[in-house]
């Protein structure tokens, strides 16, 4: 995995994750239980990342190790 800042054209900032098939291939394998957390301290961010996956939303909400309440914020029209 690799992580990182960059910038558009227009000067917007971006933070970028970039997840190689070896990554996805142990996520998918270990749905559920494969998590990576990227800390505040380390990105620069004002909050702790965490990218995790499982088959389904439900799942995911499930099994997030966290005091936490999860809410769906991703566009369901985004398909890639």
């Amino acid at each position: 995995m690799i992580i990182g800042r960059s910038k558009k054209k227009n000067g917007q900032e971006v933070f970028v994750i970039g997840l190689s098939f070896d990554d996805l291939k142990q996520m998918r394998s270990a749905a559920n239980s494969t998590l990576y957390q990227l800390e505040a301290a380390k990105t620069g961010l004002p909050l702790d990342v965490v990218v995790i996956s499982g088959a389904t939303d439900g799942l995911i909400a499930a099994t997030i190790p966290f005091d936490t309440s999860t809410q769906h914020i991703i566009d369901p029209t985004i398909t890639s």
